[in-house]
């Protein structure tokens, strides 16, 4: 009775670990930009299918802006999100390496078919970001291939 008892409990504590640490692990930033150097990033693509356009930055100043905002964001990893109404599709080419695509639908993001939930819809700092950019960069019209 008493070995029923022991194994019970320990059972009970390996459960209780098990949750403690999905708890865990679902509530840290888990963000792949964050360990990123902004120094790294030879260029960042950023469009807006809504207003059907995108602009490159190229100078290392609008990097640093973009990018500051961009790991600032605390991420959750999340097994599916809606891809309906993406607000913003950026694309960042380090140098010497190749491009991923981070893809922003409100609060939930894709980095590299990665997905992930923001603390927040940061949709509106990307905007405000995204407008001053625009100003400063030549706009390039997106085509849509009408899928």
């Amino acid at each position: 009775m008493k070995k029923k008892r022991l194994i019970l409990i320990f059972g009970l504590m390996i459960t209780m670990l098990l949750v403690i640490f999905l708890i865990y692990n679902r509530s840290t930033n888990v963000n792949p930009l964050k360990d990123e150097n902004v120094l790294n990033i030879k260029v960042i693509n950023i469009s807006n299918p809504s207003e059907g356009y995108s602009c490159s930055v190229t100078k290392q100043e609008d990097i640093n802006i973009l990018f500051k905002l961009l790991k600032s964001i605390k991420l959750n990893r999340q097994e599916y999100i809606n891809l309906d109404g993406v607000d913003y599709i950026i694309y960042i080419k380090p140098h010497n390496e190749e491009a991923f695509a981070i893809s922003l639908f409100s609060d939930n993001i894709r980095i590299n078919n990665q997905n992930y939930k923001s603390n927040k819809d940061y949709s509106d700092d990307i905007k405000k970001v995204f407008d001053d950019l625009s100003n400063k960069y030549p706009k390039e019209e997106i085509y849509n291939s009408g899928m």
